[in-house]
């Protein structure tokens, strides 16, 4: 073969395994454990969920954009209702745990948060909780899902 066919093909593979071979991509995030405080229809929801490292410890250098939540609502028929994200520190240990609280206080389905989110009316909901990492939120490291009931309004207490 001729050097420079050689030499082509050095500098096309050897950046490619290079790329291939970043601390990122053995990040494992999972889900392990969530909560929703079902409220009434008309109010805000709330809830708390735990994220464990199931890979090795990691830290995510000063550049590059760290780990990430999404968490979405959705009605019964799938529509999305609401969406907000955040994020926590640098790193993880192996095995370790971060709990974190969510609420719909402001919404980020538009372009800039809109007001507080209320449940609209009784009936099934979904949340999903989205982890990833990065600013475009990808690569998705974990999607956790479950469904809570919401029933009808509070009664006040009257007196």
């Amino acid at each position: 073969m001729r050097p420079s066919i050689l030499l082509a093909i050095a500098l096309f593979v050897f950046p490619v395994a290079l790329a291939k071979a970043s601390p990122l991509d053995k990040i494992a995030l999972k889900v392990i454990d969530s909560q929703v405080e079902a409220p009434a229809a008309g109010e805000q929801c709330r809830g708390t969920f735990t994220v464990k490292n199931i890979g090795p410890a990691f830290r995510i250098p000063p550049d590059v954009c760290g780990t990430s939540h999404t968490v979405s609502l959705y009605d019964q028929q799938g529509i999305l209702l609401f969406r907000n994200h955040g994020g926590w520190g640098p790193g993880m240990s192996a095995g370790g745990t971060v709990s974190l609280r969510w609420n719909t206080r402001s919404n980020h389905l538009g372009e800039t948060s809109e007001p507080a989110f209320l449940i609209p009316a009784p009936g099934r909901y979904r949340l999903e909780i989205v982890l990833a990492i990065g600013p475009k939120r990808k690569p998705v490291l974990d999607v956790h899902s479950e469904w809570f009931v919401v029933k009808g309004k509070k009664k006040r207490n009257s007196h």
